[in-house]
C-alpha cells in the first residue's frame, strides 16, 4: 500500500431534485412521491459511510427540499448552503466542484437539476452516469483519484416527469 492510497478518497454526492408538482408554480415544491425517494435516499446516503460535512443545493425550491430531506433521511443535521452564480462554462465549474471539495472535512452533498448533472458530467471528463433523464432524485457517488473523477455507485431515485 503506498501512502496515497490509504487517504480518503475526496467524495461529492451529486444529487438530482426529487420529482416537483405541476401545480403551476413558477418555483414547484416537490411532490408526496418527491419527497419519499428524498428520503429514501437520505438512507442510502447513511448507507455509503462517507461522512457528509457540508451540503449545498441550487437555489429553488425542490433543489433546497431535496437536499434537506436527504439530509433527514441521512440523519444529518446540517443547513443547506445555497448556490449562486453556478458557472455554466466547462471550464470553470470542474475547478468549482474541486473547491466545495478541498473546503470540507468530509464527503460533500451537491443537489442540482439535470443540465447542472451534464454540465457535471461533461467538466469532470466522464460521459453519461447511467441513469435515465426520467429519474428524478437520482444521486451519484462521485470519487477523486489520481486518474481523475469517477462515478463509483448510483442510487437510482424515482420516475417522474418533473
Amino acid at each position: 500500500m503506498t501512502p496515497d492510497s490509504r487517504l480518503p478518497r475526496p467524495v461529492v454526492f451529486f444529487a438530482r431534485h426529487a420529482e416537483k408538482s405541476h401545480d403551476g408554480d413558477r418555483d414547484p415544491s416537490l411532490t408526496h412521491a418527491g419527497i419519499l425517494v428524498s428520503v429514501a435516499g437520505g438512507g442510502w446516503l447513511r448507507a455509503q459511510g462517507a461522512p457528509i460535512a457540508g451540503a449545498w443545493a441550487t437555489r429553488t425550491r425542490r433543489a433546497q427540499q431535496t437536499a434537506a430531506l436527504l439530509l433527514q433521511g441521512a440523519r444529518l443535521q446540517l443547513a443547506v448552503r445555497r448556490v449562486t452564480g453556478l458557472p455554466s462554462q466547462l471550464d470553470r465549474l470542474g475547478p468549482r466542484l474541486d473547491g466545495f471539495v478541498s473546503g470540507a472535512a468530509g464527503a460533500v452533498l451537491f443537489v442540482g437539476h439535470h443540465p447542472t448533472q451534464a454540465l457535471i458530467e461533461r467538466a469532470l471528463g466522464g460521459g453519461a452516469w447511467a441513469v435515465p433523464d426520467r429519474h428524478r432524485g437520482a444521486i451519484f457517488r462521485l470519487e477523486r483519484s489520481a486518474a481523475g473523477w469517477s462515478c463509483v455507485d448510483v442510487f437510482p431515485g424515482g420516475r417522474g416527469a418533473g
